[in-house]
């Protein structure tokens, strides 16, 4: 990512909860080259349940942002006098199939410049869904039907108290639960990203942002998936300022002009996703326009007060990074990587494998593995698995390429970390007694 390769935006892993499950794992895959460098596996227990609370919240705010478009809004289009306008609400899926019981779907059509739209269920939390597919749904097979809040709130209550389970199991048909874990490798990766062999069977994992806590409100902005350029409107038809808005406050951000050119900004498209981007020209005309493009090469012209909006988001995400131990000059830098993990540097490392086990050929990335005595931190980024045997057998493959190139393992780290302790522990005896024997010919004492 630093080397500008992996130009994409970094989806935040949400839901009703996530948490650290455990303590990662801790390797060093670079041997002396780069010894105090750790690679970071995570295992992060994710509820990705939405309550009906937070739904009706998103679908408010969708409201107050002008993401209900009207029927002469060009979104869609008419058959035979017919609107297929998608209309953002709540919809309900009965038939018979589910067997007695109902799916409801908070649906957010961000308006006619996206070709998708936001779809929220209570057990699997939010997605992305193409308009054609929920036209088909809606218009055509008419397997959604729309229906108030008020008669969504108990089917939606109901389904989060019933995908009580794992994601592995079923509460009704198609509909699975709630609780799922995944694997976050992380750290300092960007050096060993060319020696990671994924295998054709396997696609290669997706950047993640985890946070860690309870679900709060994720503010829903305007959403775009084209390359075209567009005026985008962060302020809702009612003029309302979002929490997005607010969550800059604090950081002073000041616009001059011509002066912003190259100045960091960032937005979030698709409600989750943080794209960073750069302020590209400045045109002089009422009011100002800045013309913005995105890292995943979205461009937008933008009034002063959406520039402002984005450089505070930008200023908001370096702090965030800095926060979670990235250097400032690294946080600041408008090139995508992926964040190192702050891990306590001990002198001397404790390999997880003892003297004389590190044989075991099945498990062999555990003769670069440590043990971790850092904090674990609040946030991170890294790479997301879903299949923990999969991703043993991309550590594995790893190890045996390191092997064969004969990089040090942890226990050859170890022994030299120990006798370079060894090392400066006599030279500090020596020179005290020598210091010592120099105040004794003097006469004087040392205390």
């Amino acid at each position: 990512r630093s080397a500008g390769m992996y130009d994409m935006g970094i989806k935040t892993i949400s839901g009703n909860r996530v948490d650290f499950s455990e303590k990662p794992r801790s390797f060093c895959f670079r041997g002396l080259v780069a010894k105090d460098e750790r690679v970071l596996l995570y295992k992060v227990k994710v509820d990705s349940g939405i309550t009906f609370d937070i739904a009706l919240q998103m679908y408010e705010e969708a409201k107050d942002n002008g993401a209900v478009p009207p029927t002469n809004s060009g979104d869609g289009w008419n058959t035979r006098g017919r609107s297929r306008v998608i209309t953002t609400g709540f919809y309900c899926d009965s038939r018979n199939y589910l067997r007695g019981g109902k799916k409801v779907f908070l649906i957010i059509n961000p308006g006619s410049h996206s070709a998708s739209c936001i779809v929220l269920r209570p057990n699997s939390g939010r997605r992305l869904c193409t308009k054609h597919n929920l036209r088909e749904r809606i218009f055509s097979s008419n397997n959604l039907s729309p229906m108030g809040p008020t008669q969504a709130k108990e089917i939606w209550d109901w389904e989060f108290a019933q995908a009580d389970l794992p994601s592995t199991e079923l509460y009704q048909f198609s509909c699975v639960g709630r609780h799922a874990e995944v694997f976050i490798l992380s750290g300092d990766l960007v050096p060993i990203l060319n020696k990671l062999n994924v295998s054709e069977k396997e696609r290669f994992p997706r950047i993640v942002r985890v946070e860690a806590g309870a679900a709060s409100e994720t503010p829903l902005e305007d959403h775009d998936s084209d390359g075209e350029m567009e005026l985008c409107h962060t302020r809702g038809n009612s003029g309302t300022v979002s929490d997005d808005d607010r969550a800059g406050e604090g950081t002073i951000v000041g616009l001059t002009g011509s002066d912003d050119v190259g100045k960091g900004v960032a937005r979030k498209f698709l409600g989750e996703s943080v794209f960073r981007g750069t302020i590209t020209k400045y045109k002089e005309d009422d009011g100002g326009t800045y013309y913005v493009r995105y890292s995943h090469g979205k461009k937008m012209k933008m009034d002063s007060y959406q520039a402002k909006h984005a450089r505070r988001l930008f200023e908001k995400e370096v702090k965030n990074l800095i926060r979670i131990g990235v250097p400032a000059m690294d946080a600041s830098s408008l090139d995508e990587y992926t964040t190192g993990a702050s891990i306590a540097k001990t002198r001397v490392r404790h390999p997880v494998l003892g003297a004389g086990e590190e044989s075991d050929k099945d498990h062999c990335e555990r003769i670069f593995e440590d043990e971790f005595d850092g904090e674990i931190p609040k946030s991170l980024v890294g790479f997301e698995f879903h299949d923990e045997e999969a991703l043993d057998a991309l550590l594995q493959r790893l190890a045996t390429k390191l092997i064969s190139e004969g990089v040090e393992t942890a226990r050859d780290l170890r022994n030299l970390e120990m006798m370079e302790a060894k090392a400066v522990k006599k030279t500090l005896s020596q020179t005290h007694q020598a210091i010592g024997g120099m105040a004794s010919d003097d006469g004087n004492s040392i205390e």
